[in-house]
């Protein structure tokens, strides 16, 4: 008897046990897994808690809204490669510059996506992975004009005017010395002062030029000794004359000589709104004129309200190649470089596994040619 009681007792003590248990099974809220270990069958046992929210903002090519609310681009398929390869799903939540590092910074976006460079403000309130793109801050500037109406407006620019009024007030001051010394004894500068100015302004243009008709040539001491004076002082002086008319009439507008960024306090700069190319500039006390987005900027350039937009160089690419803006360039030169990354909460547990993605992806034939695709050929 006492077996009996003791065997029922037992059987209790065990369903008592197995009742936690079974309920802990039944429980939805299941630990999100790092990636410490690399191989293949640990990352794709991984089994996540939720649908992520992925912020993201308009900036084409790397993130391009269509007309029904789908989205593609350069990150969107990097993106979308990265949660088919975690196991993971997703929706997009659209927002502004602000509002994504904003969201991902307080929680409320597991990552944000789209064309975000890694800044040291940035850094401050968010993670990032490593970078997927690697570019440039670029200069968007207005080609150079036609060669007819370029000419007719560098021969009236101030610089070229003043290099040839320099030139006629020297011909004026030394054919005005020539005839004071030869009006009275020489018949080739007449005594009337009208006739006898214009006859010295000819002598003096003749004698620089090397022409030199010999139809007035000075005889009085005086007049030989202003001669020698001019002549040598023509031979001095027309190659740096020559030198300065070509660089008038063959320079480049100031904005093509944008080099460096000190270059780019001599013009009308303009930028975009909470962007890392307005921050740049702010930091080297340049003021820019700025815009709501890049298209408008670029539009301000071609209507000559700015002389350049410096701005992502792939993003005025793209706008160029696909004709949005036309009759516009890019300079060869490069400012400070941008490297794109995708972007998270500090410790975020989707990092490691990211990064991991991203050191495959973006070494595959498959990235090189879509990166050629939106953008075409870069340097």
């Amino acid at each position: 008897m006492s077996n009996v009681l003791r065997n029922i007792f037992l059987l209790i003590w065990l369903v008592l046990c197995t009742v936690p248990i079974a309920h802990g099974q039944e429980d939805d809220i299941v630990q999100v897994t790092s990636f410490d270990e690399t191989t293949d069958d640990s990352r794709d046992s991984v089994v996540f808690r939720q649908k992520y929210v992925i912020g993201i903002k308009e900036a084409p090519p790397f993130a391009i809204k269509n007309p029904d609310g789908s989205w593609t681009g350069i990150s969107v398929n990097l993106w979308e490669s990265i949660s088919a390869k975690l196991k993971i799903s997703f929706r997009w939540e659209e927002r502004g510059m602000s509002g994504l590092l904003k969201g991902v910074q307080d929680g409320s976006l597991d990552a944000a996506i789209a064309a975000i460079s890694i800044t040291r403000e940035r850094e401050e309130l968010v993670d990032f992975t490593h970078p997927y793109y690697v570019t440039s801050l670029g200069i968007a500037v207005r080609p150079k004009e036609g060669s007819v109406k370029l000419l007719i407006s560098r021969i009236l620019s101030p610089r070229f005017i003043s290099t040839i009024g320099a030139l006629i007030a020297l011909f004026l001051i030394f054919g005005a010395l020539i005839w004071l010394f030869e009006r009275k004894k020489n018949p080739g500068f007449d005594e009337s002062f009208k006739k006898g100015i214009g006859a010295g302004f000819w002598w003096a243009a003749v004698t620089m030029t090397t022409v030199g008709y010999g139809d007035k040539t000075p005889i009085t001491a005086g007049g030989r000794f202003i001669a020698i004076i001019w002549m040598f002082f023509t031979i001095l002086s027309v190659s740096s004359l020559i030198a300065a008319t070509s660089s008038v009439l063959n320079s480049d507008p100031p904005e093509h000589k944008v080099e460096n960024v000190r270059d780019l306090a001599k013009i009308k700069v303009g930028t975009v709104k909470k962007s890392s190319s307005l921050q740049y500039l702010r930091r080297n006390r340049v003021l820019p004129k700025i815009y709501a987005t890049p298209l408008e900027g670029m539009e301000a350039v071609k209507n000559k309200e700015i002389d350049a937009l410096l701005y992502d160089e792939p993003l005025m690419r793209y706008l160029i190649k696909q004709g949005r803006v036309n009759h516009l360039k890019l300079l060869p030169y490069k400012f400070k470089y941008q490297y794109y990354s995708v972007c998270l909460p500090s410790g975020s547990d989707l990092r490691e596994g990211i990064n991991l993605i991203l050191l495959e992806k973006t070494t595959e034939p498959h990235w090189k040619d879509l990166l050629f695709n939106y953008l075409g050929r870069t340097e």
